[in-house]
């Protein structure tokens, strides 16, 4: 059973990484760091395919693109925490599975797991580079913000 604090802190964290109304200063901020996340990679994405800005700012497009994908990580981490108040008809764990094969799931998973796998996988890695292009998918999360 969970304590009410959990739960309490838990629908608090879903309310921030949701598209937040005017007067919610905290969830309006995460917005804009989710939207600036998503500009930001697909900017380093686009630099990191020209050879002179790669051999020149490479490191540091790398740290870049490192820092926006531990991000894409953790937002998704926190939305698979706080799926039970996306769908708060649902069992928890119908909540999670329903979540995890949506459209708006599988984008977030797929925004940062191809940066990851090469790790367990280093044979496929340029197969996993393909993959990342699919974060430009994320661009269609955007538009919630703009609503």
């Amino acid at each position: 059973m969970m304590s009410k604090k959990w739960l309490k802190r838990r629908k608090r964290i879903f309310e921030i990484i949701e598209v937040g109304n005017d007067l919610d200063y905290i969830s309006r901020s995460y917005d804009f760091l989710n939207v600036g996340a998503i500009i930001i990679n697909m900017i380093v994405s686009i630099m990191h395919t020209y050879s002179n800005v790669q051999e020149k700012y490479g490191e540091l497009l790398l740290v870049i693109e490192g820092v926006t994908v531990a991000f894409f990580a953790v937002d998704y981490l926190l939305r698979l925490i706080t799926a039970r108040f996306m769908y708060p008809k649902l069992k928890e764990s119908h909540a999670l599975r329903k979540y995890i094969l949506s459209f708006n799931g599988v984008v977030d998973l797929l925004s940062f797991l191809p940066y990851c796998l090469p790790v367990f996988f280093p044979m496929g890695t340029v197969a996993f580079r393909m993959l990342r292009i699919v974060r430009i998918f994320r661009l269609f999360r955007i538009n919630a913000y703009y609503d």
